[in-house]
């Protein structure tokens, strides 16, 4: 908006100018204010308790699950941005934060991953005090099964492939140890394919596969995981190449809010 006015050189003038100044002090603020950036967080499809509740593209308003809880209270705490929530198949939400078409994730880290997308860092290395999370990835079986892993390699491997969510930065340990295995779309298909025998076990969070054996126990009671874990990782909001370039301070200051959180 512009004011324009004419005035003479009189005390009245100079009132009229002072009241006129004022009026802009008062008006221009809120013109000029920066508008919240909107964040848009992908997330899977499939349930993965206790992280996300639910299947499908509906995000529950009541218990969404702990990692969608955190990402509310982060959201509570920063008036520059504004959550979205996309709930879409996990590769599907890598390959829209290597394109741009969402702003983040939640991710574990590995060097592969950094084609797709921003980390947090300090000094050109992982900065851990800025993890979103921590997780564990076991290794399911059934109580007669001969596969086992002793924290240093696998035994009793056979012929059989274990199953492996789609697209889980576990499979390339799985990779590295030469463990054949098959990838599901998600942790319960995996169980579903252990308990036909079509599998010699199944590999996913920790977490996951304890609640699909306390909630399913008529089906997988007799399924155990292995000792001990086989990675202890860290998750981390990873941050779109494209949101990152453009909101370079924001996004140092949401790693920097989720530590403070963190500490709570």
């Amino acid at each position: 908006m512009m004011i324009l006015v004419r005035l003479r050189n009189t005390q009245r003038g100079c009132f009229c100018a002072f009241v006129c100044a004022l009026l802009l002090s008062i008006i221009t603020p809120p013109a000029l204010a920066q508008a919240p950036v909107i964040f848009d967080f992908c997330y899977e499809n499939k349930a993965l308790l206790p992280y996300y509740v639910g299947d499908g593209d509906l995000v529950p308003d009541k218990d969404p699950g702990i990692n969608i809880i955190t990402l509310r209270t982060l959201d509570d705490n920063m008036e520059q941005i504004i959550i979205r929530y996309w709930r879409k198949p996990w590769k599907r939400c890598l390959s829209s934060i290597e394109s741009g078409e969402f702003s983040g994730v939640i991710a574990s880290y590995y060097k592969g991953r950094e084609a797709i997308g921003i980390y947090p860092k300090v000094k050109g290395k992982l900065d851990t005090q800025r993890k979103f999370s921590s997780a564990n990835y076991c290794l399911y079986k059934s109580e007669d099964s001969l596969l086992d892993w002793n924290g240093l390699y696998f035994t009793g491997t056979g012929f059989s492939p274990v199953a492996v969510p789609r697209g889980y930065s576990i499979i390339n340990k799985l990779k590295f140890e030469k463990l054949m295995y098959f990838e599901v779309k998600s942790s319960q298909m995996g169980f579903n394919l252990l308990s036909h025998n079509r599998v010699a076990g199944v590999v996913t969070l920790c977490e996951v596969g304890k609640r699909l054996i306390v909630n399913q126990q008529d089906v997988y009671g007799h399924f155990i995981e292995d000792k001990p874990v086989l990675v202890k990782k860290s998750a981390y909001l990873m941050i779109s190449k494209a949101f990152y370039q453009q909101n370079t301070k924001l996004t140092e200051q949401i790693w920097n809010t989720m530590a403070a959180l963190n500490k709570q």
